[in-house]
């Protein structure tokens, strides 16, 4: 399924970025790096691997900043593999 042919987002279709399903651990993760969850799971899967590479798509500007941003959000070690689960 493509997120851009329909329209939505990351947090829209994944239940555990959003609302009262958002994991305190995550939300807290968020906290402490200033961004928010979606931020928080590319710069994830980016810092992952180099053989994987997320393809996110957006039709708002905010967002495609917010998917840049990512590029540049340093994950330690640790909270790498709970993110990419």
């Amino acid at each position: 399924m493509k997120l851009g042919s329909l329209g939505l987002e990351l947090e829209a279709l994944h239940a555990r970025f959003s609302g009262e399903n958002l994991d305190p651990w995550l939300e807290n993760l968020s906290e402490k790096h200033h961004c928010n969850p979606t931020r928080l799971a590319l710069a994830g899967i980016l810092q992952q691997s180099n053989d994987v590479v997320p393809i996110p798509g957006t039709i708002k500007i905010k967002h495609f900043d917010d998917n840049i941003d990512s590029l540049v959000l340093d994950l330690m070690e640790e909270e790498i593999p709970v993110l990419c689960v």
